[in-house]
């Protein structure tokens, strides 16, 4: 079981979810994927229910719905997202890596009850390397120049292997479900980054949706009770690669 949730983790979440999302992007609307990929936490929370026996609550899905209401604000303000005529693989690439990173989510919280985040993390990336390898078999285009490596280099080792490192110590403590709401405060850091490196305008609208993600993380967090343990799954105790 262990195994095969491994396999989920890095094949899923960091393989194949990364390359649907890239593909996504390349072929379509990035709006739409990036919105689409908001998806997340519901595909999370159900596998989480099922998988790790957590209780959302009554409350949850409410918690749940204003949490995609402020990452929509963070991502696109109070309008609407311009060019929404993606073509139906665009949608079906999109969706599908948020399933896989949903899902990647729940067996990385399975995993973490007998393996350490460190652990976890090297497996992820050394089991995804050999399919990604795989994937660019034959592919001229896909051998990087010099600059290219050092840039990808630095794109592995710090929102790749840093920000997975501190992704599993952070889900060591947290439940499944919880932690895949979280993950939506990426639209609101990307555009206080934006605004800081870039010089991007940062709307009224967004700034709202910014503290309304907050404030729900916030309350989840409260209302989780003090003497909660996670449940046991059988005798035993996730992108970017």
């Amino acid at each position: 079981m262990q195994w095969a949730a491994l396999l989920g983790v890095s094949w899923g979440g960091s393989a194949v979810g990364t390359l649907c999302f890239t593909e996504a992007i390349r072929i379509g609307n990035p709006t739409t994927a990036i919105l689409l990929q908001k998806m997340q936490p519901l595909f999370a929370a159900l596998l989480a229910r099922v998988v790790l026996g957590e209780s959302l609550g009554r409350r949850f899905w409410m918690w749940l719905a204003l949490a995609f209401s402020a990452g929509w604000l963070v991502s696109f303000g109070a309008g609407l997202p311009s060019g929404t005529t993606a073509s139906l693989m665009t949608a079906m690439l999109a969706l599908t890596a948020a399933a896989l990173w949903g899902t990647s989510t729940v067996l990385g919280r399975y995993l973490l009850r007998s393996v350490s985040f460190g652990v976890l993390t090297g497996l992820r990336i050394v089991l995804a390397a050999p399919l990604l390898l795989l994937f660019t078999a034959g592919n001229s285009a896909a051998v990087p120049g010099i600059r290219q490596v050092s840039a990808l280099l630095l794109l592995a080792l710090i929102p790749g292997l840093l920000a997975l490192l501190v992704y599993y110590r952070g889900l060591q403590g947290a439940r499944a479900s919880r932690a895949a709401i979280a993950e939506l405060s990426f639209p609101a850091t990307a555009t206080l980054l934006n605004y800081v490196f870039l010089g991007a305008h940062i709307a009224a609208a967004q700034v709202a949706g910014f503290l309304l993600l907050c404030a729900v993380i916030l309350k989840l967090e409260r209302e989780r009770s003090p003497h909660a343990t996670l449940p046991q799954v059988g005798p035993e105790a996730h992108g970017i690669v």
